[in-house]
């Protein structure tokens, strides 16, 4: 579940089959289910595969692929838009330094996050003894979930090719 507004949120969620419905799946939730019940939807239900994709190659000559173009989550990490940014700012910089082979080996570390919280999600899926063991000890140490949150959301991410996660990009 996401906030996408002050008072809707996305809710996304892993369904194994392509016959079951998000109505179906919610069945399954009933605290969840029930709480939706007094807002009206915002939006159709959508649905997309869950993949992992990247670009054999993110530059070539004075071309960049970034975004989606480069490398795409399954939106259940919902980390497209933030991964897109940091490369924006990583092609910048080197656009200002002269050369995109910096990008171009900036590049895995750009994506690591986006793919190791991907990965994550869906190994949770597929280990329900190891969900109920994440669960309960976010639920016991909230700082766990914090810092996840923090993490997932870039706050907390290691500096990419000893630059700081967010710096000034000035273009002349």
């Amino acid at each position: 579940m996401t906030p996408v507004g002050s008072e809707t949120v996305c809710i996304a969620a892993m369904i194994d089959d392509n016959h079951t419905s998000f109505d179906q799946a919610l069945a399954r939730l009933p605290t969840l289910r029930q709480r939706l019940e007094v807002a009206p939807p915002a939006s159709e239900t959508r649905g997309a595969a869950s993949v992992f994709t990247r670009a054999l190659r993110v530059v070539s000559g004075n071309v960049a692929l970034i975004g989606d173009a480069a490398a795409s989550v399954d939106a259940i990490a919902g980390l497209g838009v933030t991964m897109g940014l940091r490369q924006a700012l990583v092609v910048a910089r080197s656009l200002k330094d002269g050369s995109l082979e910096s990008y171009e080996r900036a590049f895995p570390g750009l994506i690591r996050t986006a793919h190791a919280m991907t990965s994550f999600m869906l190994l949770l899926k597929r280990r329900r003894w190891l969900k109920r063991i994440v669960l309960h000890s976010m639920a016991s140490r909230p700082w766990i979930a914090n810092q996840l949150l923090r993490l997932h959301g870039g706050e907390a991410l290691p500096p990419v090719n000893g630059q700081p996660e967010a710096f000034p990009v000035e273009i002349r």
